[in-house]
C-alpha cells in the first residue's frame, strides 16, 4: 500500500526550533509542586514551565541604586533629625523650631532629588 503522505513529526521553521537547554535544580517539595501543576494543566513539565515563565514580566527592583555620597548625606540628615528631636523634646524653643523646619525642607528637597534620579534610572532600563 503506497501513499504520498509523509510520516513523522512535521518540520519546524528555524525560528521555532528549540535547541538550547536550560537546567535548574529543585528540591523534592518543589518538584512535587511542579508535578502537581503539570498534572492539573495536563501538559508536559517543560511546556508548563516555558509557558509560565515566558508570559510573566520580571519584577522591578524595589530600591533604586544609591551612590555612597548620597547614602552618607542621608545618614547625616538622619543624625541631625535625631539631635533636633532630642532638643525639641527637652525644651520649647522657637529658634530651634525654625532650624527644624529648615532641615525638613532640606530633607524634602534631597528625597525629591533621589526620587527623580530613581525614576530616570527606571525609565532608562525599560
Amino acid at each position: 500500500m503506497e501513499t504520498d503522505r509523509k510520516r513523522g513529526r512535521r518540520k519546524l521553521p528555524p525560528e521555532e526550533i528549540r535547541d538550547t537547554t536550560i537546567k535548574f535544580r529543585v528540591n523534592e517539595k518543589e518538584l512535587a509542586h511542579l508535578n502537581d501543576l503539570k498534572n492539573k494543566a495536563g501538559i508536559e513539565l517543560g511546556h508548563l514551565i516555558r509557558q509560565e515563565l515566558l508570559r510573566s514580566e520580571p519584577r522591578n527592583k524595589t530600591l533604586p541604586k544609591i551612590n555612597n555620597d548620597a547614602l552618607l548625606e542621608l545618614k547625616k540628615i538622619g543624625s541631625n533629625i535625631n539631635q533636633m528631636a532630642k532638643i525639641l523634646n527637652s525644651r520649647n524653643d522657637t529658634q530651634t523650631l525654625d532650624q527644624w523646619k529648615l532641615s525638613i525642607n532640606k530633607i524634602s528637597r534631597f528625597l525629591s532629588g533621589l526620587e527623580r534620579i530613581s525614576n530616570e534610572e527606571q525609565n532608562q532600563t525599560r
